[in-house]
């Protein structure tokens, strides 16, 4: 398996990059921390980028292992690993507590398994997109809104305190010659299609195997410069100006 790929925080002053991507010989995880609203009490002592960074190293450490597990055992196990670490002296009952989206692949014999959580999309060479798109069909926006849909009924699902949130997951397989050269992106450079439209999934997962990760993203920060995002006038949805933005590129 060879892995391509770019991350870059967000231009806005003292962002601190919150996305993460781990590979192996065979897998890819790609994390994206949810960044905490201002104002808002988490209950922990610890940012979403610690978060994110201790999440990665207990995923890596499951997928160094033999892939008897299924993706959603090795989230489950790396999610629980992660709460004992903290769990003693952080409140993790709070609804704020650093979470994240998650997306894995893992290459077994001649098949492509794979993991969404939350909006992070694998796009497969022919355009097939697999996303968890839960976020973009909320009925209230607002902070608070947001805040009571995370890991809810009827809301979305991040990887946070409960294991049980595997249970929501987007999970599969495909052929390896169905998936191709494929992509796994954070909602920060999969705008470059849902947001900004510079092209459509086809577009974008040709773009980044012919000019690479780090073009995509430069592109994408273009795009924001000369029209920035701002909202959905008929859901109510923000958007932000800039978010952390990693592109990764897999040939099996």
């Amino acid at each position: 398996m060879q892995v391509t790929y770019a991350t870059e925080p967000s231009p806005e002053p003292g962002r601190v990059n919150e996305d993460y991507v781990l590979a192996g010989p065979d897998w890819v995880v790609v994390l994206d921390g949810a960044t905490a609203p201002a104002g808002i009490d988490s209950g922990c002592d610890h940012s979403v980028a610690w978060y994110v960074r201790h999440l990665a190293a207990a995923l890596g450490q499951e997928l160094t292992e033999p892939p008897d597990l299924n993706l959603r055992a090795v989230l489950s196990n790396a999610i629980m690993t992660v709460h004992r670490e903290h769990a003693d002296f952080c409140d993790l009952t709070n609804n704020a507590s650093p979470s994240a989206t998650v997306a894995i692949v893992r290459l077994v014999d001649d098949e492509l398994d794979y993991l969404v959580l939350a909006d992070s999309p694998i796009v497969l060479e022919d355009g097939t997109v697999l996303v968890d798109d839960r976020t973009s069909h909320l009925t209230d926006y607002s902070r608070e809104g947001i805040e009571a849909a995370r890991n809810s009924p009827g809301g979305f699902f991040v990887a946070q305190a409960d294991p049980h949130v595997v249970d929501e997951a987007i999970v599969g397989s495909v052929p390896i010659s169905q998936a191709g050269e494929f992509a796994i992106l954070t909602d920060g450079a999969s705008r470059y299609t849902d947001l900004l439209e510079l092209g459509d999934w086809g577009a974008l997962r040709t773009a980044l195997a012919t000019h690479g990760p780090r073009w995509l993203i430069e592109r994408v920060r273009e795009a924001e410069y000369a029209s920035p995002p701002v909202g959905d006038p008929v859901s109510g949805r923000r958007f932000k100006p800039h978010d952390d933005a990693t592109a990764v590129l897999v040939r099996p």
